[in-house]
């Protein structure tokens, strides 16, 4: 099958298109409308690193850098969590699990941390149905990073540690994002079609194409060995020459 008979089987299967690529759609949406809306709280944190006669700036930065990936992970630690809701703010600990195990996994999902790309800022983001409590669980991170983040690698004044953004919430909430669930559910639909019509093509029985007998070659005049009769007057010689068959050639002198 060429592409342009798979092309055409496409046009011709436009309902089984249709019908798979709404139905993907439609399950997209029921399964987002089971989830829980979440809104986040987004802060940015820069750790600085001071120079000295061993360090120069860039390796300072280089330093920097490096730390601030630490720092970045250090967030996800259950030390840093129990911290953070011990912390005084008004957080909401009937909506944590008792359990250690089902804590850390909620706080795994509540809370990321990235470090920008070269740089030492730290970005952080909360996600809570409750856009105050969201916020409230960011400014005790915050709040544990400027007086506490020292304490975990023991550095002293030699690393700063600086607040770029207050807590930002969002207006509404962010997940799940209905319309990038609908735009991968299309993609997931016409994939599927796409597969379902060519493993039906693939399986349809080929016809047999038909054997067409070899087409008759002309015959080339091929060379021989004939007679040559050449008359003079009244003798006739007789001579071996090349001529095409059924030549006969006569010479009058």
């Amino acid at each position: 099958m060429n592409y342009q008979q798979y092309l055409q089987r496409i046009r011709q299967s436009w309902r089984i298109i249709t019908i798979i690529t709404l139905a993907t759609i439609v399950v997209s949406l029921i399964v987002s409308s089971f989830q829980k809306p979440l809104y986040r709280a987004s802060g940015r944190i820069l750790i600085t690193q001071k120079t000295n006669a061993d360090l120069d700036m860039y390796k300072a930065s280089q330093s920097a850098e490096r730390l601030a990936m630490l720092f970045a992970k250090i967030i996800k630690s259950s030390s840093f969590m129990k911290d953070v809701l011990n912390s005084g703010f008004p957080i909401d600990l009937i909506y944590f699990p008792k359990k250690e195990k089902d804590l850390r996994e909620k706080w795994a999902k509540m809370v990321s941390s990235r470090v920008s790309t070269d740089t030492s800022i730290i970005e952080i983001n909360v996600y809570h149905p409750e856009a105050s409590q969201a916020k409230n669980i960011m400014n005790a991170i915050i709040y544990n990073f400027s007086k506490k983040g020292k304490v975990y690698y023991n550095l002293g004044d030699e690393v700063g540690i600086v607040v770029l953004d207050t807590p930002l919430v969002s207006e509404r909430p962010v997940k799940p994002n209905i319309l990038l669930n609908i735009i991968l559910s299309l993609f997931v639909g016409l994939a599927i079609s796409a597969i379902i019509i060519l493993w039906k093509t693939q399986s349809l029985p080929q016809k047999p194409t038909p054997i067409m007998p070899p087409e008759p070659q002309k015959e080339e005049n091929e060379k021989t060995e004939v007679m040559e009769v050449v008359q003079d007057g009244d003798t006739i010689e007789e001579k071996k020459s090349d001529h095409y068959i059924g030549g006969l050639k006569i010479v009058e002198k």
